[in-house]
């Protein structure tokens, strides 16, 4: 059974499709966001390819693997959870369509890496 989310880089317009595993996706992104905001030599999040990149990246449950994970132009429409990032407000909105999801809403990038992040999340991989 599918279980969908996407990450939509408002910066760029690009979208990224988990077909299975989409109930990692925010702690997904937050990794990747952390990464991008942590890297050695600068916060990466002004930087939109760098930032979509990383966050893509990371969203993907499937390194290598030839399904369960895409790349897009448009959202879809149905999908059980959707993970927007806007680096240039340094925002990450939550929407879904379970009424009893208490994730929806709208972070700043830190607040959303605090709550959702691994513990053991690393800056770079």
């Amino acid at each position: 059974m599918s279980n969908t989310a996407q990450v939509i880089v408002e910066d760029t317009g690009v979208v990224g499709y988990v077909h299975y595993e989409g109930h990692t996706i925010y702690e997904r992104v937050a990794e990747g966001l952390h990464r991008a905001a942590e890297t050695a030599t600068t916060c990466r999040l002004d930087d939109p390819s760098y930032l979509t990149r990383i966050v893509l990246d990371a969203a993907n449950p499937c390194p290598g693997a030839t399904r369960g994970f895409g790349v897009c132009a448009e959202p879809f429409d149905r999908v059980y959870r959707t993970v927007v990032v806007n680096g240039d407000n340094r925002t990450v909105t939550i929407e879904t369509i379970y009424e009893d999801d208490d994730n929806e809403g709208v972070y700043g990038v830190e607040e959303f890496i605090e709550e959702y992040a691994p513990e053991d999340v690393e800056t770079e991989r």
